[in-house]
């Protein structure tokens, strides 16, 4: 496999050429210094959400995260940002979810022993 490089503004454009002769490019976004600033996996994050929070979100936040790390580590660095925003969504989500659960279940706990409490 072939490739070739042209910088354009802030972009950086890499052309490839497969074993099939397909063309494909792919954009990198540069940082004022010259290099690629690698997007988080939010793989901690993940392994957050699924001990304390809501587990089935989060399987899919750590899901998406192994994929950026995957991306990231073979180059795709366009898929890796995308896979990243979503584990990072797919996360907040998660905790979004387990806040509101714990928080109603204190809520419920609190009436429950107060209810008890005054029949006693």
């Amino acid at each position: 496999m072939s490739s070739t490089q042209e910088t354009k503004g802030d972009q950086q454009v890499l052309l490839h050429q497969n074993d099939s002769g397909l063309y494909y490019s792919q954009q990198k976004t540069i940082n004022n210094v010259g290099y690629m600033i690698p997007p988080s996996s939010y793989f901690w994050l993940s392994i957050f959400s699924m001990t304390f929070c809501f587990m089935p979100v989060a399987v899919m936040a750590l899901i998406k995260s192994v994929e950026a790390r995957t991306h990231l580590k073979h180059g795709y660095f366009e898929e890796a940002r995308s896979a990243s925003r979503k584990a990072k969504i797919f996360n907040l989500i998660s905790i979004v979810i387990g806040l509101t659960i714990h928080g109603i279940s204190v809520i419920f706990i609190v009436i429950y022993f107060t209810v008890i409490g005054k029949h006693n």
